[in-house]
């Protein structure tokens, strides 16, 4: 179902409140022109003057709230140290009276001033901020009538006349009230307005009569200006219909370039013929840059455009819309207001992938729970409760949370369209990479990419249609297509005898296909016969394993043992199950330095995979797999990615820190354009006079039928052997 318009999740009023937040006006509406000197009140208690020491003067304001004071005289053995314009006066002593009298001058100013402010703010303020403004003023004007009682009671103590109940404390307690009057009517105000706001709809044509007729307003007297404008308005639309049509096509269409270059004009149709006859022919050498240029142009494109990342504009609409659904998923993350969160967290950055969004949002103190924020931006960005194709993973990055979100969508990505990166090509063609394979696509669109060399042993495991025999093709072929017969060898069990294997065993690069009938004898002759002579090879030069020899310029030909429908060859050995496991656990721990690898392909790795072997395998998969099977099959604790396309993979490799999601790549869109494809890479093999290994010593695995392969291929041209690899052990050592 996939996140679908962004803009569509979020109402009217979101979006004006992460902009009042964001960017708060200078004025409300209707007061953009009168210009109101922000020092206009400052003056207002400069001349508020408390009588000092024997000072029997009054002060110019003697009428104004102080008055009071007029008739009180403190201790004339005392002096205080106030601010009167720019005198400074150096007390000797206080007694508790003058810094009573002090402290309430002072906050007295603060009151004053906190309603000033007030009526201030109110012109700079949004209706939206008032709300904030009446909290802070209830607050305050709590604070200073409460002010008052202590004030009353030092005046029962000490019987001054300014400080009786009825003079100073009861003004005190006044001004109070009256400030946190003035807060609550701000607050009443800003939750009626909001309240309002959030009711509000998108005002169409059909929906003006209901709130007309709702709200009871009269429109009468807007009537002659309509009829003034209306004939303006249709002249405008007239004009422009045309052209607004035109960029409507272009509106809220995510990443249109990947539409642009998947359509059937954008994709690449391989002629195979063509491709074919321009080979050279009897070539010296086939090494991997050769075969990389020569069968590059051989794999279809589909999506060229996965890989891209874009990174959106702050300044565009889709930026500021998905800005505001964060904060409403932070915001019940952290259980705080959207308008606190707003002002504690922003989206940083934001870019986008032909699958995902990667964002990266300011962290809140405090808010540490990963899963409750990919919980709840799955719960705003996906369509609605039954859409489980939206994720979300969530990382920490020092201050900021860096969240990728799987838009949902879903593109098929052929290795040739990988084959156009030039990270992928780069890869390819270095040989110090034995084995480069594209193990997939991450959640962003990126190739991962890594070398086969590190992996004694290969567990594929998925059900019937899950993608499970795309994926095995798609690593096996790039292994295939770009390494030499005389580098890999495969050996086929097959019990099904699909069609894609006896396709496979066209290739130079397969010694042998078999169903499961004999699988007991060949494991027997690769561990009795081949294995042993390969291990005496190594000794004799002195190498620890295959790649050492390789390094002398010696190549001995990996094997890799590729066994599908696991669960059915079990089945079908009976009580020879045990026997078939032991040799297993053979091939698995001990046969990897010789060069002799396994390919396993099970449904599931429940009682197929024990212990022992899981702790051999470097390379393990679960394609489109439920999450109990994925935590079984890759020996893990946790898994949160839902696999719900064909192709989904949850992936575990030696080596990297975390299990990855990927996306398996096709050779080609369909399972007759794989065939045709096969075949035709097969054929320029053998016309380019391929040089193949003699494996005969392997014993039954080898079935190999050079002339079969040739007529069902249509090819004239033969192979040639390279070398007898039987005569390996008369090389001289270095």
């Amino acid at each position: 179902m996939g996140i679908g318009d962004i803009g569509s999740k979020i109402s009217n009023s979101d979006r004006d409140r992460l902009k009042s937040t964001r960017n708060p006006p200078e004025f409300e509406d209707g007061f953009e022109n009168d210009v109101i000197d922000d020092n206009c009140f400052d003056s207002l208690f400069d001349d508020i003057s408390i009588p000092s020491g024997n000072d029997t003067g009054s002060s110019d304001t003697a009428d104004s709230l102080f008055s009071s004071f007029e008739d009180f005289k403190p201790n004339t053995n005392t002096s205080s140290s106030l601010n009167i314009g720019n005198t400074q006066q150096q007390p000797e002593k206080e007694d508790i009276v003058d810094k009573a009298l002090k402290v309430l001058e002072e906050v007295s100013v603060v009151g004053g001033k906190e309603a000033l402010e007030i009526f201030k703010d109110i012109r700079n303020r949004t209706v939206d901020d008032l709300g904030f403004l009446g909290s802070r003023s209830i607050k305050v004007g709590l604070a200073v009538a409460l002010l008052g009682i202590p004030l009353g009671i030092l005046g029962i103590a000490s019987g001054v006349n300014s400080l009786s109940i009825w003079n100073i404390p009861l003004k005190v307690c006044l001004t109070g009230l009256t400030i946190s009057g003035l807060g609550l009517i701000c607050l009443g105000v800003s939750a009626v307005y909001l309240e309002t706001a959030d009711r509000q709809e998108d005002i169409t044509l059909d929906s003006i009569p209901d709130i007309q007729q709702d709200n009871d307003i009269d429109l009468s007297e807007f009537e002659s200006y309509v009829e003034d404008y209306e004939e303006d308005i249709f002249d405008f639309e007239e004009d422009t219909l045309e052209d607004y049509e035109d960029y409507e096509d272009t509106v809220d269409e995510p990443f249109n370039y990947f539409e642009t270059e998947t359509t059937a004009d954008a994709k690449e149709e391989v002629d195979y013929k063509e491709k074919e006859e321009s080979l050279p022919k009897n070539v010296p050498m086939l090494g991997r840059e050769f075969l990389y240029n020569t069968f590059k142009g051989y794999f279809p494109t589909n999506t060229v455009g996965f890989s891209k990342v874009e990174k959106i504009d702050r300044d565009s609409d889709k930026f500021y819309n998905i800005e505001t659904l964060c904060m409403k998923a932070l915001a019940s993350a952290s259980k705080l207001e959207f308008e606190e969160t707003a002002k504690k967290s922003e989206l940083i950055s934001l870019e986008e992938t032909y699958y995902t969004y990667i964002l990266r949002l300011k962290r809140i103190r405090g808010l540490n729970k990963l899963d409750d924020i990919e919980r709840e931006m799955v719960a705003y960005f996906r369509e609605n409760s039954e859409d489980t194709s939206v994720s979300c993973t969530a990382d920490l990055e020092g201050d900021v949370y860096k969240l990728v979100i799987n838009k949902g969508v879903s593109a098929l990505v052929t290795i040739g369209d990988c084959l156009t990166l030039p990270e992928v090509e780069r890869y390819i063609k270095d040989t110090s990479k034995y084995i480069p394979i594209i193990a997939g696509i991450t959640e962003n669109g990126q190739p991962v990419l890594t070398d086969a060399k590190d992996y004694d042993t290969m567990l594929i495991a998925g059900k019937p249609r899950s993608g499970k025999s795309w994926y095995v093709l798609e690593l096996i072929w790039t292994m295939m297509t770009f390494n030499s017969p005389e580098d890999i060898q495969f050996l086929f069990i097959d019990p099904k005898e699909s069609n894609l294997f006896k396709t496979l065993s066209l290739m130079p690069h397969v010694c042998g296909i078999h169903n499961d009938d004999n699988i007991l004898a060949i494991f027997k002759d690769l561990i009795e016969n081949e294995a042993p002579r390969r291990k005496k090879l190594l000794a004799d030069h002195r190498c620890e394993n295959i790649w050492d020899l390789r390094k002398k310029g010696i190549k001995l030909p990996v094997i890799y043992i590729l066994i599908d429908e696991v669960m059915t060859v079990v089945s079908n050995l009976g009580s020879s199950e045990k026997e078939f496991m032991s040799l297993i656990k053979v091939i698995v721990t001990q046969l990897p330095s010789q060069g002799i690898r396994l390919i396993m392909v099970p449904h599931r790795s429940q009682g197929v995979v024990d212990k022992t072997i899981r702790t051999n395998i470097g390379f393990t998969s679960a394609v489109r797999a439920d999450t109990e099977v994925v935590l079984e099959t890759l020996d893990i604790k946790k898994w949160t990615k839902p696999l719900l396309n064909a192709g989904d993979i949850a992936l575990k490799m030696q080596g990297v820190g975390k299990e990855l999601f990927v996306r398996g790549l096709a050779v080609t869109p369909t399972d007759t354009e794989n065939t045709e494809h096969i075949m035709s890479v097969a054929r320029s093999f053998y016309k380019m006079g391929v040089e193949i290994p003699d494996m005969t010593n392997i014993g039954l695995g080898y079935n190999r039928d050079i002339d079969k392969i040739k007529a069902e291929l249509g090819v004239t041209e033969g192979s040639k052997v390279q070398f007898d690899i039987n005569d390996l052990d008369d090389i001289e050592m270095n």
